[in-house]
């Protein structure tokens, strides 16, 4: 992770959700007190029992991953965070340890403020509270919801899901994952990711190569998942305001600004 950040860009924000949904005079505000950073994959941003002093706003097709730690040496996804909402929402005085290791899953910018910057902010920022709160509300949601699926669904519907909210963040339907990784987050055998994705390619619903993924047909993809995927689509649209691309990027919410949140089309490389 590079820490050497510079000061970030008001542009920057709206490469965020949250950040995008701010008044502009709350983004000026904001923007002398954060920075922008580089993440790696494999980057530790906080581990278990440790503080967290920063909230870190994923830009574009960055992935953050929290993980649980299992005794047999497994680290097992409870959630995932994009481009949007935070990590580190959960804590807001900065003295709060830590239930999970945030780990950077897909590589890319990000935006950091300390907590300190933030809670004095916010108590002028209703805004700002609001979009937290929302975020806070579809967080516990899908860590709920991913419990729930865990239990009743298949490894194949899983891992169908979970290429699907990756590639609802990415910006390129080539996403630098590995099948090692979904093995890992999803708590299954590598043997048994490998032939499950070898099907999905043999159905063209996906194309494999080193250290990366394409979805070549979403629509299939989403016929071999479970409906957890697409009830949090609805959920996110609810609580957000939230739309999607017919392929599935996610696009802007509403925001509390009465100009409201720009709405920005998807790309697709």
């Amino acid at each position: 992770m590079n820490l050497d950040a510079t000061s970030s860009s008001v542009l920057e924000f709206d490469r965020n959700f949250i950040l995008r949904s701010l008044p502009q005079h709350e983004k000026n505000r904001l923007n002398n007190k954060a920075s922008l950073i580089t993440l790696v994959h494999g980057d530790i941003l906080h581990d278990i029992g440790e503080e967290i002093f920063y909230k870190i706003f994923p830009l574009d097709d960055t992935v953050i991953s929290l993980v649980v730690p299992m005794d047999d040496g497994r680290a097992i996804e409870a959630a995932s965070v994009g481009r949007e909402g935070l990590v580190g929402c959960v804590s807001r005085q900065g003295y709060l340890s830590t239930f999970t290791r945030a780990i950077v899953q897909v590589g890319g910018k990000a935006i950091q403020i300390s907590n300190a910057h933030l809670v004095s902010d916010e108590h002028d920022a209703a805004p700002f509270r609001n979009a937290l709160g929302r975020f806070a509300d579809f967080f516990l949601a899908s860590t709920i919801l991913n419990s729930a699926c865990n239990g009743a669904h298949s490894i194949e519907q899983r891992c169908a899901k979970w290429i699907l909210s990756i590639h609802d963040r990415s910006l390129s339907n080539s996403m630098p994952i590995t099948q090692h990784s979904i093995a890992d987050l999803i708590g299954a055998q590598r043997t048994y990711i490998t032939r499950i994705l070898a099907r999905f390619r043999d159905i063209g619903a996906i194309e494999t190569g080193w250290r990366s993924i394409t979805v070549k047909d979403r629509a299939a993809l989403q016929t071999l998942s479970c409906d957890c995927h697409s009830r949090m689509h609805r959920h996110f649209s609810l609580v957000f305001g939230t739309s999607f691309a017919r392929e599935g990027a996610m696009l802007a919410f509403e925001s509390d600004n009465p100009a409201g949140a720009p709405t920005v089309s998807p790309i697709r490389k």
